[in-house]
């Protein structure tokens, strides 16, 4: 039975495995899945009365979801010596107005991204520099703390003249800078980030594993303990952590960090028909290191400063941008740290999820939500932000939700997941079934035997018996 059930399993790891001209090759190049993006964008409501200093509080309302399905592809690939394989990943996005709670030509009024990193860039410099700054952007290029703009353009990039200003000055320093500026433009396109991944070939214990990142094995910013890009992608995970279920991490790469899953329970999705073991993003996953000891290499060493409570701060990772992410609606901050009002920190849908294949480790479903935040603060000399008093606040830029719910995976990716679970499990059960069967007629067989031979040595025993008796 065991002979028969580990052929099988060899047979599954070696067709799981990235070769060229096979179909997990293919299918891994052009992945069936389709991942919805639901972005909630925060629309402020108050800033005229919070700027002339009729409202103490900044107000938003949370619009949207725009929901956009999105088709990756992988470009650029090429087979390394090491048994890796080098992809860079490519985008392409549609907006389906029949999920989405209002039109892409909405008008919102949000952050100004590029005012509020100006105003940061500044902070150590000294005051005639701020106010040369301040007057620079507010006076000459007329840009303020906060912008309208369209949602559609809000999410996937616009033109802005100080972003193209900072753009030529930092172009020298990565490469990863975008055209333009928006939430998701990094991934409008083909991203930026060239990425390595073992292919299972040479050993299937690192499949789906990233070895490198443009070219670095480590991100650069974090101790060593939590700066390795060793993690998954997100598409692929080795086969023997998932049925052992075993922790997974999941490498971000526009948030410059991995992120660690633990398995939660078994579960049943696709209308209750599939059998799926569903990860979680813990709960601690932003907690401050007094609370967590793990997110200790998360703080800046330079300057011994750690994210508040609830926040992981991305300013290195942002071009200097200070960009904090949550989890959706400030969930697990700290109340005196929720300086605007409309949030709703009891928020359901704030945990990350990921259920994955029992036998091949890959997702069928899972989504992902976190929130992206800006710091505010006013400087000295800094005039444009006196708004805001000079300890600070965070500003909610949008949280989104992203990834695959079982409700709406689309055909070609369901026959998939039918395939892989359902027709291999009958295939095992076949196999058992066959196995078992021939055991049992094997034992009938040697017990028939057995009874003959009995038989046989009791007749024969009676024969002697009777024949030395007659002889007497």
């Amino acid at each position: 039975m065991f002979w028969f059930t580990n052929t099988l399993d060899s047979y599954i790891m070696q067709n799981l495995m990235l070769v060229n001209g096979t179909e997990a090759f293919e299918g891994w190049i052009h992945p069936k899945a389709r991942t919805l993006i639901k972005v909630h964008i925060f629309n402020y409501t108050n800033v005229k009365e919070f700027d002339e200093g009729i409202e103490t509080r900044l107000r938003v309302q949370e619009l949207g979801p725009y929901v956009y399905e999105e088709v990756m592809e992988r470009n650029n690939v090429y087979f390394e010596n090491d048994g890796t394989i080098t992809f860079q990943n490519s985008f392409k996005h549609k907006f389906l107005p029949h999920l989405s709670k209002g039109k892409q030509s909405d008008v919102v009024v949000v952050p100004n991204i590029m005012v509020l990193s100006a105003a940061y860039k500044t902070k150590d410099m000294d005051y005639f520099t701020k106010l040369a700054a301040s007057m620079t952007l507010g006076g000459f290029m007329n840009k303020k703390p906060f912008m309208k703009l369209a949602a559609h353009r809000y999410i996937w990039g616009y033109d802005d003249s100080v972003y193209y200003l900072a753009k030529g000055f930092m172009a020298f320093q990565s490469s990863n800078m975008q055209d333009q500026i928006g939430l998701m433009s990094a991934r409008n396109g083909t991203s930026p980030y060239v990425m390595s991944v073992h292919t299972g070939q040479r050993n299937m214990q690192k499949y789906g594993i990233l070895s490198k990142v443009n070219g670095f094995d480590t991100i650069g910013q974090w101790s060593a303990e939590c700066d390795s890009v060793a993690a998954s992608d997100g598409s692929l995970f080795p086969p023997n952590l998932v049925r052992n279920k075993q922790d997974v991490d999941i490498y971000f790469p526009e948030l410059c960090r991995k992120f660690k899953y633990t398995f939660q329970e078994e579960v049943k999705i696709i209308n209750n028909t599939v059998p799926a073991y569903r990860y979680v993003m813990p709960d601690s996953v932003f907690d401050s290191p007094d609370k967590e000891p793990s997110n200790q290499c998360y703080c800046d060493h330079s300057s011994g400063t750690c994210a508040p409570q609830g926040f992981y701060n991305i300013t290195t990772c942002a071009f200097g941008a200070p960009i904090f992410m949550s989890r959706p609606h400030f969930s697990r901050v700290r109340p005196e740290d929720i300086k605007v009002d409309g949030i709703n920190p009891r928020h359901k849908d704030v945990t990350s999820y990921a259920d994955l294949h029992p036998t091949m480790g890959f997702p069928i479903a899972g989504m992902t939500r976190l929130q992206m935040n800006i710091l505010a603060k006013s400087y000295p000399g800094f005039y444009s932000m006196n708004m805001f008093d000079r300890d600070g606040m965070m500003l909610p830029l949008a949280w989104m939700d992203s990834g695959l719910e079982d409700q709406y995976i689309n055909r070609e990716y369901l026959e998939v997941i039918y395939l892989t679970t359902f027709t291999v499990k009958q295939v095992e059960l076949a196999i058992k079934y066959i196995t078992l069967l021939t055991a049992v007629i094997t034992l009938t067989a040697i017990i028939i035997i057995l009874k003959e031979k009995i038989r046989s040595y009791a007749q024969s025993s009676s024969s002697q018996h009777l024949n030395s008796q007659f002889a007497a």
